[in-house]
């Protein structure tokens, strides 16, 4: 039997300390990334930018946005005109 499972973990390496944290967000209902696999990310500036990818226990997709900002470690959900958004505030 074939299981899949995701996971909404984040491994951080630390290059002065020379080694790995973790993060599991999962059990943080409020600034949790959402589980998912098969997703494409980059790094810009000071921030993890993560798009789409599978949930495997709800057989759903994603389409959205989230970003990690690596300063402040939190989850933010952004739409398409949220930059605009904020830029002009």
């Amino acid at each position: 039997m074939k299981s899949r499972v995701t996971y909404s973990d984040l491994k951080i390496f630390d290059m002065q300390r020379n080694d790995w944290h973790e993060n599991d967000f999962s059990r943080d209902g409020v600034n949790g990334g959402k589980k998912r696999m098969n997703h494409a990310s980059c790094i810009f500036g000071g921030m993890l930018i993560v798009h789409g990818g599978y949930f495997c226990e709800e057989k759903s997709l994603y389409s959205e946005f989230e970003i990690f900002d690596l300063e402040i470690n939190r989850w933010f959900k952004v739409g398409v005109n949220d930059y605009e958004e904020n830029a002009k505030g």
